[in-house]
């Protein structure tokens, strides 16, 4: 290693983070020491990113004579650890909860031996010094329809104390909500108008020379959706504003994000503050985006929050079966065990599909002779179908994989009901009776999306909290 452990951290290569998968949000490279698993401290350099998923990695190449004596003690994984050190720029920074999870000693003949280490890590610490290179930006979001009670206060010279406030942290970065100027009157008269208007702002601080807002974009989607979903009434960012070190707006940019409308539909996460709404975002971020491909989740989550809006029963109990179909859909896809939407494999299906139509060709005209061309042609065109599992059993497979907690006949009842409503109108004339099967319905994707998320919180019961009310 050069003898400028700090030039070599500007120049060196460290190519081992090169085989995770991701991209690079920030990054830190800088000179200290990383403590080993009984104690020591070894001195190294490192090179300290944050991905696009929300993972913070760490490259440290350490020298090996300081360390020669250990090499034989590191397994391929270790306990946790801090990095501790400054960076290029000036900063200090502190690494924690970190673990090894590969290292490698250098074998080339020209390059001076030393160990390389890849580090996971739960937090990065930056402080700044006075006069450090280190660029501080400030990214605000504006937040439509987003009601709270704060766990921090603020006092307003013309109203006192108000607790606007509340703070929590996802993917390493600390995301505060204040509520805006004339908060209560924006309520009110949302509320009021059943309208959409910005009441809260969202600010995170990024310390990085380049800002990619296009991942805290992406962070402030699932966060918003995350909030829609605990609210039961749609939250959305509509505006964004990046500001300097010096408190100077550097942009704003508004992408034209749809923001629904007010709804009062009941929320499903309660509690008279902020506190349970954090819990249960910081609870369900990592689950979210973990099965957001799996189950089409923010697809889904946008047909249930449909379903919960005003508007005519019967279209909002099939908009709440839409997001079921695609829960589990979705799941029979990409099921881990195989396709769960086919009997048997469809290209094994397919190879005897012309056999199996001629087949039942053949037994139609036996059994019904008069049929004609037209009725023969209508009957074949389903075979196809023969080969799809029901609804019902991929449902009760996902409810059973998921551990969702539910009765076999009331919970399922919903599948006869929204045939009947597809296939001849409102069923009966009973809409307080289309109400229970909707407010089951609700009920069971509640329990389902809770269980993808692996949320262990309370949560409210939507009979609990919506009683049905005639026209």
């Amino acid at each position: 290693m050069d003898s400028d452990p700090m030039e070599y951290a500007r120049t060196a290569q460290f190519e081992l983070l090169r085989g995770f998968d991701g991209r690079v949000i920030e990054e830190f490279r800088g000179a200290g020491q990383v403590a080993l698993p009984d104690g020591a401290a070894a001195e190294c350099v490192f090179d300290c990113v944050k991905l696009d998923d929300g993972r913070v990695m760490v490259e440290c190449h350490l020298l090996a004579g300081a360390i020669r004596q250990l090499i034989d003690k590191f397994p391929r994984t270790l306990g946790a650890g801090v990095v501790a050190g400054r960076t290029a720029e000036g900063s200090d920074i502190r690494i924690e909860g970190a673990a090894v999870t590969r290292w490698r000693e250098s074998e080339r003949e020209n390059e001076r031996p030393n160990v390389k280490m890849i580090l996971s890590c739960d937090e990065i610490h930056v402080s700044m010094p006075a006069g450090a290179g280190v660029r501080t930006c400030r990214l605000t979001y504006g937040l439509t329809n987003l009601e709270f009670l704060g766990d921090e206060r603020t006092y307003f010279p013309s109203g006192g104390w108000a607790m606007d406030t509340f703070r929590f942290h996802v993917a390493s970065t600390e995301v505060i909500v204040r509520q805006v100027e004339g908060y209560r009157d924006i309520v009110q008269r949302v509320k009021a108008s059943r309208s959409t208007e910005v009441t809260a702002e969202a600010s995170l601080h990024v310390h990085s020379d380049v800002v990619d807002v296009r991942y805290y974009d992406e962070m402030m989607h699932v966060v918003c959706t995350l909030m829609s979903l605990a609210k039961g009434n749609g939250v959305a960012w509509t505006y964004t504003k990046l500001w300097g070190e010096d408190g100077e707006l550097i942009s704003k940019d508004m992408p034209g994000n749809v923001a629904p409308p007010w709804c009062s539909a009941g929320a499903l996460i309660g509690g008279s503050t902020a506190r349970e709404l954090k819990d249960f975002i910081t609870q369900s971020y990592g689950p979210y985006l973990e099965a957001r491909d799996r189950f089409n989740l923010n697809v889904a989550i946008g047909y249930y929050l449909a379903s919960k809006s005003e508007g005519e029963l019967y279209t909002r109990f099939l908009l709440a079966c839409t997001a079921m179909e695609t829960l589990v859909s979705n799941y029979a896809e990409k099921h881990g065990q195989g396709d769960l939407r086919f009997v048997v494999p469809e290209t094994c299906f397919q190879d005897k599909e012309t056999q199996l139509r001629d087949s039942l060709k053949g037994a139609l005209r036996e059994a019904f002779p008069g049929l004609s061309q037209a009725q023969l042609h209508d009957a074949l065109v389903k075979v196809r179908e023969l080969n799809r599992r029901s609804f019902r059993r991929v449902l009760s497979k996902m409810l059973e994989d998921l551990g969702v907690v539910h009765d076999k006949k009331s919970d399922l009842q919903f599948i006869e009901v929204r045939h009947k409503v597809v296939h001849e109108g409102v069923p009966g004339k009973n809409p307080a009776e289309l109400f229970r099967h909707y407010s089951v319905l609700i009920e069971l994707l509640d329990r389902i999306i809770l269980s993808i998320l692996e949320y262990k919180g309370e949560y409210q019961k939507y009979s609990d909290v919506i009683r049905f009310r005639p026209r």
